[in-house]
């Protein structure tokens, strides 16, 4: 496997992908657009598992879903992918504002205590 692509799987995993979700985003990355069948025969997963992941990554909006020759083909979206984690980064920052606002006021009122 190519070092760069086993880095983007190894990220994605890090960052709360699941491994045939990293799988299936960097086979699209490698290969460009394909139908869900290649995908699925070429990581050795079931078709239907694989339409699941798809329609997650979809639902996501990291991978775009378009028809060609009657086939539904997928394609990878690098730049939704960063404004997927950019996103997912800003709410995690809100949340740990939040957090420790909450653990202030918390400490606060057992200090009272």
């Amino acid at each position: 496997m190519i070092e760069p692509l086993r880095d983007i799987i190894h990220l994605l995993i890090q960052i709360g992908f699941r491994e045939k979700e990293s799988l299936v985003y960097a086979l699209l990355l490698m290969n460009g657009p394909n139908a869900i069948t290649n995908i699925a025969r070429k990581i050795e997963i079931p078709r239907s598992t694989t339409y699941n992941i798809m329609a997650d990554l979809v639902r996501r909006g990291i991978l775009r879903q378009s028809h060609k020759n009657n086939l539904q083909v997928y394609e990878a979206t690098p730049h939704k992918l960063l404004e997927y984690l950019q996103h997912r980064r800003t709410k995690i920052n809100l949340q740990i504002e939040k957090m420790h606002e909450t653990l202030k006021h918390l400490n606060e009122h057992q200090q009272k205590k």
